[in-house]
């Protein structure tokens, strides 16, 4: 079996919890179980990290601006 890898385009830390954000205008089906597979393997760590996917620049914009809000809010 070979190894598979996943190049997640970002990883953003705020308040101890990390989000890994990857973006595609169109998902293949190998890309959408990579996903699948993060989701599992960071549930399984027990940690309150969050996988997101974006499928355009509305969503990354969106997460963008909650995030800088969720951060002014606890400074």
């Amino acid at each position: 079996v070979r190894r598979m890898y996943m190049k997640i385009d970002f990883v953003i830390r705020v308040n101890g919890v990390a989000y890994f954000v990857d973006t595609k205008g169109f998902a293949t089906p190998d890309a959408k179980l990579k996903y699948k597979m993060l989701k599992y393997i960071v549930f399984k760590s027990g940690r309150n990290d969050v996988v997101l996917f974006c499928k355009n620049q509305k969503e990354v914009n969106s997460f963008c601006n909650n995030i800088l809000n969720e951060y002014e809010k606890d400074t």
